[in-house]
């Protein structure tokens, strides 16, 4: 038991908890509808997940840009974090970045569904 609640607590630190549970209410779903299809949704769902980890930490380990808190400033004392002299470019193509990445796991989940 307090396993399962330490992955829910990792989970819920990496604020993954509703992608979690979407992912987990639509194989349910699947698992209702065409339960000879839970195989098939199974294999889908860890060939995408090995390929979103395989791909983030690759984007982790060779481009800097993808930790956008690198490109900022410490924190003022309003809490506001200003991009540093210079990579406010950068910043900006860590951000789109990171939406297109997100974008395209929510393609590849459609697509595999």
């Amino acid at each position: 038991m307090n396993r399962i609640k330490a992955l829910l607590a990792w989970i819920d630190s990496r604020r993954m908890g509703w992608s979690t549970f979407a992912t987990i209410a639509l194989a349910l779903l699947v698992a209702v509808i065409a339960p000879h299809q839970v195989a098939v949704l199974l294999y889908k769902l860890v060939c995408i997940s090995a390929g979103a980890v395989t791909l983030f930490l690759v984007m982790r380990e060779l481009l800097d840009c993808n930790r956008p808190s690198k490109l900022l400033l410490p924190p003022d004392e309003s809490g506001h974090r200003e991009a540093k002299p210079g990579c406010e470019v950068r910043l900006w193509i860590a951000i789109a970045l990171q939406g297109l990445a997100g974008l395209a796991g929510a393609v590849a989940m459609a697509l595999a569904l």
